[in-house]
């Protein structure tokens, strides 16, 4: 049986944006374009800040690329040595990314601990799959070094090659040119279903049920905020665990944690995957419950339904509330495991 972590980037395992290191080799740069125009660019945080400014409407992944695009054409943002940024820059620049602790060395652990163990009422071998599903940009992210502890990403993309451009174009100088795939928060649940369904098949590939590579009840979801509002929601309904995390030691990100996840996911944890600290105690907790011979197979999606209130028939309700009321796994006030600073 296949036991899926789904993960987020940027401020779920790493502590800041993959999109930084490059940031801050050019902030006297970006410094220059806009303080004239009343924005001074000191540190990364005033670029980030007029950056979702400048294309009103636009959902944000597609407003931040293309504000990347347009600051790389016009020689705003240059790479290590002064030149048009390639996507092998992105991945060099990648290599500066912030990795929080622990990510690196708690994957292979996982794997380690748990393939080829038997779990599940029938007795399965485990096979942990781990994905990261980002808004970020794939080169930069794979420059991490991440994805040699994980078994896919899915992440925005830029690519070098003109668009339409003939064979024979005089321009054959590679550098960052256009946008060839956004992955936003909505879309992050796109990801998983494929996931899901196994590779090679589209989100919208019919698939029987038995034919799935793996269930999002087997699944374990892990983000920081909004942009991972969606699949969150998506997979928790259908059985997933699901984990926020914030910020070691922050008072005020474990407080905007709560606020922003608090309800929608079943553990608030810090941003350190240390062995044996208790991020990994609680992913491994989850873990237990999902292989679990005896594991509860009351549908979830009911659960999910009386739980937001989306149902009017009391009979629904009433069933829903007996199941709680006999069974440890299910009842809501298990179910959510905070662990403060």
């Amino acid at each position: 049986m296949n036991v899926d972590l789904f993960t987020d980037f940027d401020y779920t395992l790493s502590n800041d944006n993959c999109e930084d290191g490059l940031l801050r080799h050019n902030l006297d740069r970006l410094n220059q374009k806009y303080e004239p125009l009343g924005f001074p660019i000191k540190i990364v945080d005033d670029y980030w800040a007029i950056c979702h400014q400048r294309y009103p409407g636009t959902d944000g992944e597609v407003g931040y690329l293309q504000a990347f695009i347009e600051e790389i054409n016009d020689g705003t943002l240059l790479n290590a040595n002064g030149g048009a940024v390639t996507k092998a820059d992105l991945y060099h620049f990648g290599k500066e990314i912030d990795i929080a602790n622990g990510v690196f060395e708690l994957f292979d652990h996982l794997k380690q601990k748990w393939n080829g163990k038997l779990g599940g009422p029938n007795h399965l071998p485990i096979t942990i799959r781990i994905f990261v599903i980002s808004a970020g940009i794939d080169d930069m992210i794979r420059g991490s070094g991440i994805g040699e502890h994980v078994d896919g990403i899915a992440a925005c993309d830029l690519d070098e090659k003109e668009p339409f451009a003939s064979q024979k174009s005089s321009d054959q100088t590679p550098f960052v040119r256009h946008i060839k795939h956004v992955v936003t928060g909505f879309s992050k649940t796109a990801a998983i279903i494929e996931a899901v369904k196994g590779s090679g098949r589209c989100l919208n590939d019919a698939v029987k049920q038995e034919d799935y590579v793996s269930h999002y009840g087997n699944g374990i979801v892990m983000g920081d905020g909004f942009s991972d509002m969606s699949m969150i929601g998506y997979c928790r309904k259908k059985g997933a665990k699901t984990i926020g995390v914030y910020a070691v030691g922050n008072e005020a990100s474990y407080q905007k944690a709560l606020k922003v996840l608090g309800d929608r996911v079943d553990g608030i944890a810090p941003r350190d995957y240390q062995i044996d600290g208790p991020t990994h105690i609680l992913i491994d907790k989850f873990i237990t419950e999902i292989v679990a011979p005896d594991r509860c197979t009351f549908p979830t999606e009911i659960q999910h339904m009386v739980r937001k209130r989306r149902t009017v028939h009391d009979e629904t309700v009433e069933m829903v509330a007996k199941h709680h009321r006999s069974c440890s796994q299910c009842w809501p006030g298990s179910r959510t495991i905070f662990i403060p600073p």
